[in-house]
């Protein structure tokens, strides 16, 4: 009886190794807005994590940009960008452990984090629309 219950246990777990990682776990999308409102000089954005390069973004002005991901299992997702506008610079995480709590699920599937690029910082919010949208909270500063 012991030994059927190990080989289940392992059968199992071997299973969930080797099944799909986005049957396991968590869709999540990080939006990023440019509200800066400068049609002269675009917004640019380089996203990665440990093992996802996305592509350069130039971005036109309240143009949303934003790529998805599944969890890694144990929740060790992370993903920072660099940014870029008229000589400024920043550079931080938009997705970690701790955003995990924050972003909201809108649909059946997906939990969504918003990035509000601005001329006097970056903010964080959970709904992008009103009457949420009072939600914004500035988060960094341009360097």
């Amino acid at each position: 009886m012991i030994r059927t219950l190990v080989a289940f246990l392992i059968l199992t777990f071997y299973l969930a190794c080797s099944a799909s990682e986005d049957a396991l776990t968590a869709r999540y999308e990080v939006h990023i807005v440019d509200d800066l409102n400068d049609a002269v000089n675009n917004l640019t954005v380089h996203c990665q994590s440990g093992d996802q390069n996305i592509p350069y973004r130039y971005l036109h002005p309240h143009e949303d940009f934003y790529f998805g991901f599944n969890l890694q299992i144990f929740n060790k997702s992370l993903f920072f960008c660099h940014f870029w506008w008229a000589g400024r610079q920043q550079t931080f995480d938009v997705y970690n452990k701790s955003y995990a709590q924050k972003c909201l699920r809108h649909d059946q599937d997906t939990n969504t984090c918003y990035w509000s690029v601005r001329s006097d910082g970056f903010y964080f919010a959970n709904y992008p629309l009103p009457p949420l949208s009072s939600y914004w909270q500035k988060v960094y500063d341009w360097q």
